[in-house]
């Protein structure tokens, strides 16, 4: 018995001649960073953004906080970006987390959305190379050594 062509003009078959269908090249996934993020943004949990509002002080920070971090995640998406403006941004996010962290009500959705935010940013970096857990270490040693007031 023997496999038949798939007609899927999206699938293109590396080994034809073989009749092996193990690998697959999707055309619209150009590289691995993108399949990560495709991968990533599949096993993210979904958390409800933007739940019913309470009338007390911390529920209303928290929904305006949340709205203006989703915002930004929708502005970032009109953009190319470096390799040090993906640094930048994780520098960033990780001095939002502390900066804001009182001020959040649930603290998983808030960091949910921050990851949202680096997952935005490094899927429209036009650098290849990005040592993501390296300079990660170094953003938690810069961000433990300073000491940041509450405003």
């Amino acid at each position: 018995m023997t496999p038949t062509q798939y007609n899927n003009p999206y699938l293109l078959q590396n080994s034809a001649a073989t009749g092996s269908y193990s690998s697959f090249t999707n055309p619209y996934i150009n590289n691995d960073q993108n399949l990560m993020s495709n991968i990533d943004r599949l096993f993210t949990e979904r958390i409800e953004y933007y739940g019913n509002v309470e009338l007390n002080r911390v529920n209303i920070k928290t929904n305006i906080i949340n709205i203006l971090l989703k915002g930004i995640i929708e502005y970032v998406r009109l953009f190319s970006f470096t390799k040090e403006d993906y640094y930048q941004i994780q520098l960033d996010t990780e001095v939002l987390k502390v900066m804001l962290w009182d001020f959040v009500e649930d603290s998983k959705i808030f960091e949910n959305i921050l990851e949202d935010l680096k997952t935005s940013v490094r899927g429209r970096c036009s650098e290849e190379n990005l040592k993501k857990e390296s300079f990660e270490d170094k953003i938690q040693n810069i961000i433990s050594s300073i000491e940041i007031k509450n405003f």
